[in-house]
């Protein structure tokens, strides 16, 4: 290479590497379901949807809602998000189905979500 090319060599490796953006889709991602589909599902099959707390039975037991339907999810409060949020957040809750579980008085029998990671998802 001459003395003369290898300048610009360089030169174009540095824009090209600073020069990049990232690809963002606005479609959910593929392991995304919804509730009505999560019902479907066998005990112990992980589980991604995406909801709003709609009710709260107790500190860590919770009605999450999407367009299809309502399941109980389980959240320690060691998974919950730090950040404040309400009833009109999107949730993207990722956790195992657990059909052994029954919660007296409320819509929570035989089915619900344990929750392993909560994520506030942020409104565009």
């Amino acid at each position: 290479m001459s003395v003369i090319k290898y300048p610009v060599f360089l030169v174009s490796l540095v824009v090209s590497l600073g020069a990049h953006s990232e690809f963002v889709s606005s479609k959910k991602p593929d392991n995304v379901m919804t509730i009505k589909a999560a019902l479907e599902l066998k005990d112990k099959d992980h589980v991604v949807i995406v909801g709003r707390i709609i009710k709260e039975f107790s500190r860590e037991k919770f009605l999450v809602a999407d367009s299809t339907g309502e399941v109980c999810v389980e959240i320690n409060k060691e998974i919950m998000p730090t950040e404040k949020f309400d009833e009109t957040n999107d949730l993207k809750i990722s956790g195992e189905i657990d059909k052994d579980f029954k919660l007296n008085g409320d819509k929570c029998e035989k089915f619900k979500i344990d929750a392993k990671s909560v994520e506030i998802l942020k409104s565009k």
